[in-house]
């Protein structure tokens, strides 16, 4: 986005938190990177130093995605502080999945406290427009999805998700081998294939692929190239990749793990691939009888 929107005056494109620190104006190598100071400590001083700025000076349209990830106090206070007119008399657009994907932060705030401070139309968008239909099919399986889609606008590819168990780490990486060299015969190129994992522990670039593939696999990057791409599904929440394995899945109970798998699923545009710790072997056989 920010390379399509370049030569554009008077457009600002950029992260939440690298927009904070621009403002702030700190040295954030002088700070601890704790949940306190991303969630509290950096948005209280990027506040403080955007109400110095003239109302003139502030923004007149603000559009937020991934939104549901930033209801917290301190965020929407930075979000009003950068709006002529603030959140309540401002114009401003925020999309965001509360249902499935606020999976980063612990929230402290509603859109019903945002309702008393502002007044606002909210839509529900309830098409699928990303995934193919088998994929929304697995994921609303997998994941309880509630409500689920009501459509999906991409064709069917005839392609269905690939479920690979692996009794041991050893055996994840061969099979995440064969996946990988399954996917190059079927046309996918490096960077058309990414593997998320539920962790940083252990990343996948510097596990026992052998020669091949660990040259092959990089850490995920925004510049093009034709490597296959890693990182984990926290960091590649809004983003999607034609091809998508899905790796260390380990637990599929509780609300915050359901919601990580919803975020990975949904990713993969064509095709799909988890791979499973064994012992989840009769929980998944239930959730794929419905039972």
């Amino acid at each position: 986005l920010v390379n399509s929107l370049k030569g554009y005056e008077n457009i600002t494109v950029s992260t939440v938190h690298k927009f904070m620190i621009e403002i702030s104006g700190i040295n954030i190598g002088k700070y601890d990177k704790t949940e306190e100071f991303w969630d509290h400590g950096l948005p209280q001083m990027a506040s403080s130093m955007m109400s110095k700025r003239k109302e003139d000076e502030k923004f007149d349209y603000l559009v937020v995605d991934e939104v549901q990830d930033m209801f917290i106090r301190d965020y929407l206070a930075f979000i009003d502080s950068c709006l002529k007119g603030g959140l309540a008399g401002g114009t401003w657009s925020f999309f965001g999945d509360f249902e499935n994907q606020a999976v980063i932060k612990e929230l402290d705030t509603t859109v019903k406290d945002l309702e008393e401070e502002a007044f606002f139309v909210s839509f529900s968008l309830r098409k699928n427009c990303r995934n193919t239909p088998r994929i929304v099919s697995q994921l609303e399986g997998f994941t309880n999805l509630s409500p689920k889609y009501n459509g999906t606008l991409r064709h069917d590819n005839r392609s269905n998700p690939d479920l690979l168990f692996y009794t041991s780490n050893e055996d994840q990486c061969k099979q995440l081998v064969q996946k990988l060299e399954e996917l190059y015969r079927l046309g996918y190129k490096g960077n058309d294939i990414t593997v998320l994992s539920t962790t940083r522990q252990h990343p996948v670039p510097e596990r026992k692929l052998g020669p091949k593939w660990r040259s092959r696999i990089k850490e995920y990057s925004t510049e093009q190239n034709q490597y296959v791409q890693w990182t984990t599904i926290h960091s590649f929440k809004g983003l999607e990749s034609p091809a998508i394995i899905i790796t260390d899945i380990e637990r599929i109970s509780g609300e915050k793990s359901i919601n990580l798998l919803y975020v990975g699923m949904s990713r993969a545009l064509s095709n799909l691939t988890l791979l499973i710790s064994e012992d989840l072997r009769p929980s998944i056989q239930k959730i794929l009888l419905g039972l």
